[in-house]
C-alpha cells in the first residue's frame, strides 16, 4: 500500500511542477534573462523527471520505491528552483512599481 501511495505523492507533486511551470511560462516575458536561463534549465529537468516517472508509475517491484525516492527528491529540488523563479519574477515586479 505505501508503494501506491508513494506513486500517488510523486505524481501529484509532478503535475503541481508542471502547473508551476505553465504558470511561470506565463510571466517570464517579462523577466530578466538569468530569471529565464534558470527557468530553462529547470523546464527541461522536469521534463526528463516526468519522462522517467513514466515506467515506475507503472511498476510493481520493491526496487521501485528506491527510485520514486530518487524521482521525489528530484522533484522537490526543482520545486524549490521555481520557488526561486517565482520570487525573482515578484522581486523584479516590485522594482519596476
Amino acid at each position: 500500500m505505501a508503494m501506491a501511495e508513494d506513486r500517488g505523492n510523486l505524481k501529484d507533486l509532478v503535475d503541481s511542477l508542471m502547473q508551476t511551470k505553465d504558470e511561470i511560462k506565463v510571466q517570464i516575458h517579462l523577466a530578466g534573462l538569468e530569471v529565464r536561463d534558470e527557468y530553462q534549465r529547470v523546464s527541461e529537468k522536469l521534463e526528463e523527471l516526468k519522462t522517467q516517472y513514466q515506467p515506475v508509475k507503472e511498476a510493481v517491484n520493491e526496487s521501485a520505491g528506491g527510485v520514486i525516492a530518487a524521482l521525489t527528491l528530484a522533484a522537490e529540488e526543482m520545486k524549490c528552483s521555481f520557488s526561486r523563479i517565482v520570487n525573482s519574477l515578484k522581486d523584479s515586479s516590485d522594482a519596476d512599481s
